[in-house]
């Protein structure tokens, strides 16, 4: 048989061999990833409009994908009632001699998404975060995180994290603490809002409520208005757990 024949036959088992290897592997792969279905509410009106995603695990108990589907549905419902009432009050309201309209030049909205920190085959860490325009001077903003341990089938409190450390609580607020008065006082030029810090970053259970983590690091959410006046925003700090622990 021809040299380069036998060569080129030759290519031709060690590419189907490498194919082979490597296709089993992405198969396994992929077979190992956690599905993520993403629920999608998008409604549009004259007088409002609603643009949110949300998302649903397989293999998490129901009660994990209702609490995700809660969050959204009552706060997008909220929204509505919300966008009605204002709008009629703002109707009602309105000096004799001006006309009433049916409907708002611009639709009132409201959006949600989301955002991973984590999705392996141990946990799930993500934060919701929602911003709505129902009238008024401000947008409204709020914020929710989720976190659930695949191997017990549980959701994550914070404790639990923290099973060794019986001051975390404390340890985590005044770590948090002086990481927020040193980085606003920055963004303020000096004009920190130290009373609203201290306040929203007591050591409760409630003021620490929202995190996300992944191996190395715990970031906690402070919505608009926890620890600063709303100018500043949604705030968050992100600490290793080292410096816990």
């Amino acid at each position: 048989m021809d040299k380069r024949i036998l060569i080129a036959l030759g290519l031709i088992v060690i590419i189907f061999g490498v194919y082979q290897f490597f296709g089993q592997s992405i198969q396994k792969e992929e077979q190992g990833v956690l599905r993520v279905s993403v629920a999608a509410v998008k409604e549009n009106t004259k007088l409002y409009a609603v643009d949110a995603e949300y998302p649903q695990f397989d293999g998490v108990s129901d009660s994990f994908n209702k609490s995700i589907a809660d969050f959204a549905e009552s706060n997008i419902s909220d929204f509505k009632s919300a966008s009605a009432e204002n709008w009629q009050a703002r109707q009602d309201t309105l000096p004799p001699d001006e006309p009433k309209q049916e409907f708002p030049d611009k639709p009132f909205d409201f959006i949600l998404n989301w955002d991973l920190e984590q999705l392996s085959g141990n946990y799930i860490s993500f934060i919701a975060r929602f911003e709505e325009y129902v009238g008024g001077a401000n947008e409204i903003q709020n914020l929710k995180t989720f976190n659930y341990d695949l191997k017990n089938n549980k959701e994550i409190a914070l404790a639990d994290l923290f099973l060794n450390t019986p001051d975390y609580l404390n340890k985590i607020s005044d770590i948090v603490r002086s990481d927020l008065i040193s980085e606003l006082n920055a963004a303020s030029e000096g004009h920190t809002p130290t009373e609203m810090i201290n306040q929203g970053t007591e050591p409760t259970l409630e003021n620490f409520s929202n995190f996300v983590f992944n191996d190395q690091t715990i970031t906690f959410y402070f919505p608009k208005y926890q620890v600063a006046p709303g100018v500043f925003g949604e705030q968050n700090a992100p600490i290793s757990f080292e410096n816990i622990k």
